[in-house]
Formats: structure tokens, sequence, C-alpha cells
């Protein structure tokens, strides 16, 4: 049996997980570190398994320290939005940087998949 390394309480994927563990009767062992740093140090020392965000774990799958487990029931999306305060103006260089992201939105998506 494998250790479920959960993040710490107030992460959306700590809530998932609980329920489906409580709603599963499932009586798994695990271990809630304190940052998502942690959880993938433990994950590359073998101490068990977790879910992460691709972001966080991009540099430890392309050189092959951590593999994705093909799961097709995973049901968390995320969305990520760019804010800014309201009342200010953009700077020309926050301007160039929204104008990148969307001229190269598609590429930049890409990158990101697994």
């Amino acid at each position: 049996m494998q250790v479920l390394l959960l993040v710490s309480q107030g992460v959306p994927f700590s809530y998932f997980y609980k329920y489906v563990l409580r709603s599963k009767d499932r009586s798994n062992k695990k271990v809630e570190p304190t940052s998502n740093e942690t959880i993938k140090q433990s994950v590359i020392a073998g101490l068990g398994i977790s879910v992460m965000p691709v972001i966080g774990i991009k540099r430890e799958l392309n050189d092959g320290t951590v593999v994705i487990i093909p799961h097709t029931k995973l049901p968390i999306k995320t969305n990520w939005n760019l804010i800014w305060r309201q009342q200010k103006e953009l700077s020309p260089v926050a301007s160039a940087f929204l104008k990148h992201l969307e001229d190269h939105k598609e590429s930049i998506l890409k990158e990101f998949k697994t």
C-alpha cells in the first residue's frame, strides 16, 4: 500500500482527496507535509505518491525524476487568471507581457501540458 502525501489544509487538492478517501471508506496511510516542495522531495525519495500541479513538477518530469501515473477519472481542473489593481493603469512592461500572452497563448498552453 502506498502512502498518500497530501498538502496541508486549505488547498483544493487536500479537500478533494480527503472527501474521496472518506467516501470510499479507505484507510490508506497518509502524511500531510506543509509545502508542495516537501511533498515533491518526499515523492522523489520514494516515501509515497501525491497529486500535484504540473507547473510545480515540470523540471522533475523533464529529467525523469518523477512520472505521472495515468488517471482518467481525476476531476480536478484549475483556472489561472491575470490580475492587477483596477485603479492603476498597466505599465508598458505589463502591457507588453499581456500582449505576449495573448499572442502566444496556444504555444504557452502547449508548453505546460504533459
